[in-house]
């Protein structure tokens, strides 16, 4: 696969840096191989290839629907990574043949943004806005939030409108525009007094350590805010480059990021055994690791895979219900077809177990059959075969013996499970064999009932 051989290699690099670029100048809307691609390029670990990659997202969300669609699951990915990611190609869209609907998206973002408090991603879309909207609309936005993320893009000669969101009546706001000072050619001086005269401490202390020292034109406010009633205030004023306010340096730990991207590397190589490359995040039950590996996995349907997997680790803890209801969420994010077998297999082995646990009679039982699905190798498909022989010995003039021998079976296929199976496999098989154990007792129950009476 495409992935395979990128890691250490510069030449496979390249070329999928190329690929990056090819697809942003596609005229046409990208068809399924192309999306898939770049499915696979936008999470590629190398910044040399998910960076052009995320140019040719961006610069295509304002016309294809594909790559906004691919821009829209980035921006709501779990993954802080992935997340990023998609606001780099969104500061990258632009109007293209379709602007109201740009609008539209970009409109639907920032109401993701503001609901859910996450400043990165509002940032950006603040920023594709003021395309459309200019900025007097922003800062004049009923949402605090919005506003405070457009005065810090306000221009010096917007007199007007810095004036204005010195004076918003949210701190929030008054705070993001004192930050942004030092960052400007030239403090504008109206709104630096009105700044300086903030009734709020936070706000004439962010104004005092945003100020650079080494700007005559800052001198006079700096002055006067060392003269500040507030000590926290004399105190950002008085600091200096070296002061004790300056964060230190602290070690470098490396992030659990390298170890997911080692693990979706793995998963990458071995796209057939997908629970064999994942054991390890799966014996541990690791559910919110499984669902980051989704996000960032280059293939979609091992991204499936390993959504499906992170709903099923706690399996092994839920009641019979619950635990029912768990392979069903699961089973609703595996494709109903995918080339790959391990998840062809991973998908039959659910729906097999979902439909085993469903029985409420003998005769249930006896209907089950394991389906026409490809079934999956191994310790988990010699269960399912066990179990198509125990329904099989029962027949229809099952007596209480018979019930009893298939009981004394079940029990010890349950040991073996228990022994020999890894997780998942083991709780859903666990939880198939509580079901028909119970049931069995139940037909058992009834024959001594007839019996005695």
């Amino acid at each position: 696969m495409q992935g395979q051989a990128v890691f250490g290699d510069p030449e496979p690099l390249e070329a999928l840096r190329q690929q990056a670029e090819a697809l942003g100048g596609v005229a046409h809307e990208w068809n399924p191989e192309e999306r898939f691609l770049l499915h696979r390029l936008v999470r590629e670990p190398s910044a040399q290839v998910w960076q052009p990659a995320c140019a040719a997202l961006g610069s295509r969300a304002g016309w294809d629907r594909y790559a906004r669609e691919e821009l829209i699951d980035l921006l709501a990915s779990p993954s802080w990574e992935m997340r990023l990611r998609g606001v780099r190609a969104l500061h990258l869209v632009a109007p293209g043949d379709s602007p109201e609907e740009l609008k539209a998206f970009l409109d639907e973002r920032l109401e993701e943004a503001v609901g859910s408090g996450d400043a990165v991603l509002l940032d950006a879309v603040v920023r594709g806005l003021i395309v459309f909207l200019g900025r007097t609309s922003l800062v004049k936005d009923p949402r605090e939030l919005v506003r405070a993320a457009a005065v810090v893009y306000l221009e010096e000669e917007e007199a007007e409108l810095l004036d204005l969101a010195a004076r918003d009546p949210s701190v929030r706001v008054r705070i993001a525009l004192a930050s942004t000072l030092a960052d400007r050619p030239s403090i504008p001086t109206p709104a630096t007094w009105t700044l300086l005269a903030d009734p709020d401490p936070a706000v004439r202390s962010t104004l005092a350590e945003a100020l650079n020292p080494e700007d005559p034109a800052a001198s006079p406010f700096l002055e006067a805010l060392r003269q500040d009633p507030d000590p926290l205030v004399r105190e950002a004023a008085q600091a200096g480059a070296d002061s004790l306010r300056t964060l230190p340096d602290v070690p470098w730990v490396q992030s659990p990021l390298a170890r997911i991207s080692e693990l979706e590397r793995a998963l990458d190589a071995h796209p057939e055994q997908p629970l064999e490359a994942l054991r390890v995040l799966l014996e541990m039950q690791d559910g919110p690791s499984l669902a980051q590996l989704a996000e960032m996995a280059r293939d979609p349907d091992l991204a499936d895979l390993c959504r499906a997997l992170s709903i099923l680790t706690p399996l092994g803890r839920l009641l019979p219900a619950h635990a029912r209801t768990c392979m069903l969420e699961a089973l609703g994010h595996l494709p109903a077809w995918s080339p790959l077998s391990g998840v062809r297999q991973l998908r039959a082995l659910l729906v097999a177990c979902v439909r085993a646990t469903e029985v409420e009679s003998v005769e249930d039982l006896i209907a089950w059959e394991p389906g026409e699905e490809e079934m999956p190798g191994g310790p988990a498909g010699e269960v399912l075969q066990r179990l198509a022989g125990i329904s099989a010995s029962l027949g229809d003039q099952a007596c209480c013996s018979d019930l009893a021998e298939a009981a004394a079976e079940l029990d010890e296929l349950r040991f073996g499970v228990e022994r020999d199976l890894p997780e998942p496999e083991r709780s859903m098989s666990c939880l198939v064999i509580q079901a028909w154990s119970e049931t069995l007792q139940r037909g058992i129950d009834g024959w001594m009932l007839g019996a005695e009476s």
